[in-house]
């Protein structure tokens, strides 16, 4: 492990974390940063090439070892950082924490960014699209062995994978912070530079989503219309749902997990909001049909209404979307028009993108 001068921060930080297991695994180690910083042949390392982009943003704690550098980037914390703050890496040099990292991001996203790396951390799922390089490192005998091993993140296959066998850049694994953590880490970092606009995007995470879609529509729906989004009232995400044994006979399994569950009353059902991206999940929806899955929670008095990605991706579509959602849960939608269709189109310009490049690099 390099000293304690070669530590990762910001969007470099952010990359790294973002980096599946086994790729990180098939990858060479970084060289001591600081002895190189000046060095041209630094920015062709294949990591950081591929993956981490140059400048590489480095954190320091003392003000002399600021520096300019066209390779490294330093950025000053001079306030205590709290144990586990800075973790080590297979790559030989450390980096912030996945917590400490979101904090640092308040400093180059706004709070819309800021909230969607939230909810990639907080969730089920990273986006990485590998380099033709790094695809061809994941075909060879030693990635299929990595990707046998406990540690390793599950890749998403394209919905035209069973005809093209095309591999998406969505990878499931674990969330790296827990909402609970997220809440809370204010009280660990109090004097942060960033932490307004911290807690402003933390506020805005409604739960733990297993893909970008799930997380993108959620945030149209919830997000306050000052903010753009439809302040529709709170649902659940990743809600799990335990079948009945009547459910059971048509949808043989002992639970699902709905994507976002807002809850009935006396006077209407659940309603179960399906999200049906580009990419297709690797669970239960794939081994029983829709269709089945629907008439099961159909006999639990639940409503499941099938959302394409398709469809709220287009501005129109989505108007209809939200409207039908908002007619199934009794809520009042207030008509679109000059300032709210102004906030709801910025909204739509930060949070409907290409999610593999947040924080400003393709990944």
């Amino acid at each position: 492990m390099h000293g304690e001068k070669d530590i990762l921060f910001g969007l470099s930080s952010f990359r790294l974390h973002r980096i599946p297991y086994q790729v990180l695994m098939l990858c060479p180690p970084i060289p001591p940063l600081w002895d190189n910083v000046r060095d041209p042949l630094l920015p062709k390392h294949p990591v950081i090439h591929e993956i981490l982009g140059s400048p590489l943003h480095v954190l320091v704690t003392n003000r002399k070892d600021r520096r300019t550098a066209k390779n490294v980037r330093t950025h000053l914390v001079e306030s205590r950082l709290p144990a586990g703050a800075i973790v080590d890496s297979v790559l030989g040099v450390q980096t912030c924490s996945p917590l400490f990292t979101l904090l640092t991001l308040a400093r180059d996203l706004n709070t819309i960014e800021l909230a969607m790396a939230m909810y990639e951390f907080c969730g089920n799922f990273s986006v990485f699209k590998p380099s033709e390089a790094i695809e061809g490192l994941l075909k060879t005998p030693e990635a299929a062995e990595l990707n046998r091993q406990p540690g390793a993140w599950k890749r998403v296959r394209s919905s035209a994978a069973t005809t093209s066998g095309k591999t998406s850049s969505l990878w499931m694994r674990p969330p790296l912070v827990s909402l609970d953590e997220l809440h809370s880490a204010l009280d660990e970092y109090p004097h942060f530079h960033g932490k307004t606009r911290f807690r402003e995007a933390a506020n805005l995470v409604t739960g733990v989503t297993s893909s970008p879609f799930e997380a993108q529509l959620s945030m149209l729906l919830a997000l306050p219309e000052s903010m753009g989004g439809k302040g529709m009232p709170l649902f659940t995400n990743n809600a799990k749902i335990a079948l009945t044994k009547e459910a059971r006979k048509m949808y043989p399994h002992n639970f699902i997990r709905a994507d976002l569950l807002f809850e009935g009353n006396e006077s209407r059902p659940d309603i179960d909001v399906e999200c049906q991206g580009s990419i297709i999940h690797e669970n239960e929806k794939q081994a029983i049909s829709d269709s089945d899955r629907s008439t099961a929670l159909a006999s639990m008095n639940i409503e499941v209404l099938w959302i394409t990605y398709e469809k709220v991706s287009n501005a129109s579509t989505f108007q209809s979307i939200a409207g039908l959602i908002a007619k199934r849960i009794d809520y009042p939608l207030p008509e679109s028009t000059g300032e709210a269709l102004r906030r709801e189109n910025e909204l739509r310009r930060n949070l409907m993108i290409d999610w593999s490049t947040l924080g400003g690099r393709p990944m």
